[in-house]
């Protein structure tokens, strides 16, 4: 059980909080302004939210987490998204049964045998034209998931053997945070090609909603600008901003 308290992961404060709102909306109230890195994990959230402000249904067992950074991976900020799907992805995998199929469905959301089971948001806040700090948003379906919605969800729990702890879960996932920032600066190609690598396969067909018409085309991959690439009636096209059916 959490309890209220401030822990350390690979030298970042990790505060466990029992019940907030949100921790997206928590870990960007001033009294957090003094960390140059800061985690909050919450046992309860009321208000949970996740990409175009959809809400987040926050079941009871489930990991909600938040990072705040400040003044970091300001080069290839447009990447984030995809870096912290990696992250995920990679900390998940450690408990997955092996015969389980996980894949990153873009951009960054987490599926489990096709099902979704993690979701990821990423702000910013910024003064003026300078963006000052990155909050990322991590939520995931450990022990349950949301009943009679109209996606197909699942959880962790389902698909694998092994007992999960949260704050081992969590530890993964920041104690891996480092190394990928560094990534991102340097090298934001190889973000590019270890994504695709946990991605669907290339040429996957996929459904959206364009100019609200309904679009059919085959998966070609992501840019290095963060689109989308996407083959249509024979020309490959690229989007920004999807939502897939």
């Amino acid at each position: 059980m959490l309890q209220n308290k401030n822990i350390k992961y690979s030298n970042m404060p990790l505060i466990l909080i029992d019940s907030v709102d949100s921790t997206m909306n928590e870990i960007k109230k001033s009294k957090y302004d003094f960390y140059s890195a800061v985690a909050i994990l919450a046992k309860k959230q009321t208000e949970g939210r996740g990409r175009r402000n959809n809400k987040w249904i926050s079941e009871p067992g489930n990991l909600f987490l938040s990072i705040r950074l400040k003044n970091r991976t300001l080069i290839n900020h447009h990447l984030l998204s995809y870096m912290v799907s990696i992250i995920v992805f990679d900390a998940l995998k450690n408990y997955l049964n092996k015969n389980k199929k996980m894949f990153i469905k873009w951009p960054n959301d987490i599926h489990i045998n096709n099902k979704k089971a993690c979701g990821i948001l990423i702000e910013f806040l910024s003064s003026g034209n300078t963006i000052t700090d990155i909050i990322i948003g991590i939520g995931i379906n450990i022990q349950s998931n949301p009943k009679n919605i109209n996606k197909l969800v699942t959880n962790l729990a389902m698909h694998c053997k092994k007992k999960i702890k949260i704050l081992d879960l969590t530890k993964l996932v920041l104690s891996s945070l480092d190394y990928w920032i560094n990534m991102l600066v340097i090298n934001k190609e190889s973000i590019i090609d270890e994504w695709m690598k946990r991605s669907k396969h290339i040429n996957s067909k996929i459904q959206f909603n364009f100019k609200n018409k309904l679009v059919v085309g085959l998966y070609k991959g992501i840019s290095t600008d963060g689109a989308i690439k996407v083959l249509v009636e024979g020309k490959t096209n690229k989007f920004f901003n999807l939502e897939f059916i």
